[in-house]
C-alpha cells in the first residue's frame, strides 16, 4: 500500500471519527461537553466479549489497537496519540477502547479482521461488525482529524 493511500485511509478514519463524535456530541444531551481525561487513553482490561458487551450496554462503538511489542510504530503511536489529552477525551468519551496483541492472545480476533500490518485500528460496533480498519501509524494529529 503506498504511503498516499495510507494517508488517505487515516483522514478519511478521522474525518469518520470526527463526524461521528460530533453527531453524538450534538444530538444527546448529557454529551454536550466531552469529560475530561487523565490525558491518556483508557483501555478496557477485561476480554473483547467483555468489551462488547459493555459497549451495547453503554451503546458505544469499541476502538480496538492491535499491536505487538516489537512494532516500533506502535510504540510511537501509544506513547504519542494515546497520550495526547484531546485524542484521549475523544476515544475515552465515544468508544470503548481495547488493546489487542494477536502474538499474545487473540489471534483468532486479529484474523477475523484480515489485520495484516501493525498497528492496525479497528472500529466495530457491540455486535463485532466492523465499521472501520485502518492499517497504519496515526499520529496525534491524525486522531485529531
Amino acid at each position: 500500500m503506498t504511503i498516499v493511500k495510507t494517508r488517505l485511509i487515516v483522514f478519511i478514519l478521522c474525518i469518520n471519527i470526527a463526524l461521528f463524535a460530533q453527531n453524538v456530541a450534538t444530538t444527546d444531551p448529557k454529551m454536550q461537553r466531552l469529560p475530561q481525561s487523565s490525558e491518556e487513553v483508557h483501555f478496557f482490561k477485561g476480554t473483547l466479549k467483555e468489551a462488547l458487551a459493555k459497549a451495547a450496554a453503554e451503546k458505544k462503538w469499541i476502538f480496538i489497537d492491535v499491536y505487538t511489542d516489537w512494532c516500533v510504530p506502535c510504540k510511537t503511536m501509544a506513547n504519542e496519540a494515546f497520550r495526547d489529552p484531546d485524542v484521549a477525551d475523544k476515544l475515552n468519551a465515544f468508544f470503548i477502547n481495547f488493546k489487542l496483541n494477536p502474538e499474545k492472545k487473540g489471534r483468532e480476533i486479529a484474523q477475523k479482521y484480515e489485520v495484516e500490518a501493525y498497528p492496525t485500528t479497528l472500529i466495530v460496533d457491540s455486535t463485532g461488525f466492523l465499521i472501520k480498519k485502518n492499517a497504519g501509524y496515526s499520529s496525534v494529529i491524525g486522531f485529531e482529524g
